[in-house]
């Protein structure tokens, strides 16, 4: 299938249709041509008797996730500057397209289980406070990575949470009522930061206990993932979320989810005080050491398994790497239009019972 040439960079006015849908699904995709096929056929068949658009934010892939895209009656967006690309912008991407009542944000290589949308829209009708729901993820992937992130996800179902991550369906209202979407500054922790907000305008989030998707995440080695975060910045969003809830009701959020990453950085600034001391002092080898030993040692007691302890003690020191250069980034007003390019766009929808 042809796609359009992004030749020009547009600016979409939000909800820009004649006859907005009940559901705008928002698929975040890069690099997912193992995925993406899997992915929106489970939204196609998740959303085929109801009046819903799908829409594929694309960050710059370079491999062939745009073309198998294409195959599917969905809009195709991207970036015209890949310097504005970032996991909240692509999602703030999307629903500068949107128009739907209801906005269902999913990542390219996760697959919708069909009872989820059902079982979402009849919890955000019966509770009128609800903003966002989400349900349990099934993580198909092995790798440390996210078995961590499930076992720290665990008996969360059917409790309010303070935000949805991963996938969820949210209320536009409640999404227009927190000011904007994604924060098109952050590299992670944008769905945190949603939820501080949509929590400060009176709304609530619940997971619920309804298989929501199948998670197909990368397979590789731990610490050249962790390498690839780096070079993508994608780590840098610790730094990034405490700048953006400096003097907000976010702040007890921001720091309390890079607590490591701040606990990294504070080991280190003791272990160089000692380490300047010994200069002077050579029986302040003795302290220098036991500091130097005790989060590996705590890692291996907490986690019980040497290859999760050594994964986490790595993964601190990049995130307060990562934190201390994510301050430093260069912020905009995130409510800014990013400047976009529309590769593809759907046939047009048929209501159910229409011509």
């Amino acid at each position: 299938m042809a796609l359009s040439s992004p030749d020009s960079a547009i600016f979409p006015p939000q909800a820009a249709v004649d006859a907005p849908p009940m559901i705008s699904v928002i698929v975040k995709c890069l690099n997912e041509e193992k995925n993406i096929g899997r992915c929106l056929e489970s939204l196609v068949a998740a959303t085929g008797k109801l009046d819903a658009e799908i829409i594929v934010a694309d960050a710059g892939s370079t491999d062939q996730s745009v073309e198998i895209a294409g195959a599917f009656p969905v809009r195709i967006v991207t970036f015209a500057n890949l310097a504005e690309r970032g996991c909240g912008a692509t999602a703030q991407l999307g629903w500068q397209f949107s128009g739907g009542d209801y906005i269902l944000l999913i990542d390219g290589d996760m697959e919708l289980m069909p009872d989820f949308l059902p079982a979402a829209l009849a919890a955000l009708a019966a509770e009128p406070t609800l903003g966002a729901v989400g349900g349990v993820l099934i993580e198909m992937s092995d790798a440390i990575e996210f078995q961590e992130r499930l076992r720290h996800a665990r008996h969360r179902q059917g409790r309010i949470v303070p935000c949805i991550t991963g996938c969820g369906l949210y209320r536009a209202a409640a999404i227009r009522d927190a000011g904007y979407f994604m924060d098109r500054n952050l590299h992670c922790y944008e769905e945190l930061d949603l939820g501080g907000r949509l929590r400060a305008a009176g709304w609530q989030a619940r997971l619920l206990d309804t298989d929501c998707v199948r998670h197909f995440g990368h397979r590789g080695e731990a610490v050249p993932l962790l390498l690839q975060r780096w070079r993508s910045r994608t780590l840098d969003g610790y730094g990034e979320f405490l700048r953006a809830a400096w003097l907000t009701p976010r702040w007890r959020d921001a720091v309390w989810s890079c607590r490591f990453a701040l606990f990294t950085i504070a080991w280190w600034t003791v272990l160089a005080i000692l380490a300047a001391a010994c200069l002077w002092f050579p029986a302040s080898i003795v302290p220098l050491l036991v500091i130097a030993a005790l989060p590996p040692i705590a890692q291996l007691v907490r986690k019980r398994r040497l290859d999760r302890a050594a994964y986490s003690l790595v993964l601190w020191q990049f995130s307060g790497a990562a934190l201390l250069r994510g301050l430093t980034n260069r912020r905009v007003a995130p409510t800014a239009m990013l400047r976009a390019v529309v590769l593809k766009e759907p046939s047009p929808r048929r209501r159910e019972g229409g011509a």
